[in-house]
């Protein structure tokens, strides 16, 4: 009689099988490939079960059904051409019944730009606008309070502003603002190396439905800040 082989603890159960990385999924040698499509069904199948899951947990989705809460990002740079695109966006937001709030994050540029035609625009006190400041409304650009203070509500996460961190403080604006909306609204140049580039895919992991309009300006000077 042959000498037993030891068997190798580092070796996987499914492969000293012969079953191969699916394990018992994979279909035995010479069996029917309608078995392997009905497997690979069940597997795809699954697969799109737990993406819907996942999709059903994510905030934004579920928000859109009802009042609609939209967060404003942009560029820092913004042209006079930019000026009129948001003034235009701004008038069709603040005619739309369903738009109950409109977060803007108080910085320069299209920001403060969206929320002084909001501020023009409106009629009565319906959408109720809300400024979102990173850390406080003092520590902001001077050429952003006068009009960030005629909001509605100033919310000031009172997180320091620092370059050290990467400027963290504005990313926490810009996810606090988009956790909260159902439609986020970005005036962008398309330069995904930007804040408002990576508000724009922060958005996209969430499920949070996203319109861009395409604007000049851009964030370029000012790698990350929002």
């Amino acid at each position: 009689m042959p000498p037993i082989k030891p068997r190798n603890p580092f070796v996987p159960a499914a492969r000293r099988r012969g079953g191969g990385p699916m394990g018992d999924r994979r279909a035995p040698r010479g069996g029917s490939r309608n078995e392997a499509r009905e497997l690979l069904a069940e597997a795809q199948e699954e697969l799109r079960e737990a993406r819907a899951a996942d999709q059903a947990e994510l905030p934004g989705t579920a928000a859109a059904a009802g009042p609609r809460r939209v967060a404003v990002t942009g560029n820092r740079g913004v042209t006079a051409a930019d000026r009129a695109v948001i003034r235009r966006v701004l008038r069709e937001l603040l005619a739309d019944d369903e738009v109950e709030t409109i977060y803007f994050g108080g910085a320069l540029g299209a920001d403060t730009e969206a929320l002084r035609a909001a501020l023009e625009l409106r009629r009565g006190n319906r959408p109720r606008l809300v400024v979102v400041v990173p850390d406080t409304l003092d520590a902001q650009p001077l050429g952003t309070r006068d009009v960030s203070r005629r909001a509605d509500e100033v919310v000031e996460l009172r997180r320091p502003i620092d370059a050290a961190d990467g400027w963290r403080a504005y990313h926490a604006r810009n996810r606090w603002i988009v956790d909260r909306a159902s439609l986020v609204v970005a005036f962008w140049d398309g330069a995904p190396r930007s804040g408002t580039g990576a508000t724009v895919a922060y958005a996209r992991r969430r499920g949070v439905a996203v319109r861009i309009v395409e604007v000049q300006g851009g964030d370029r000077t000012l790698p990350g800040r929002c």
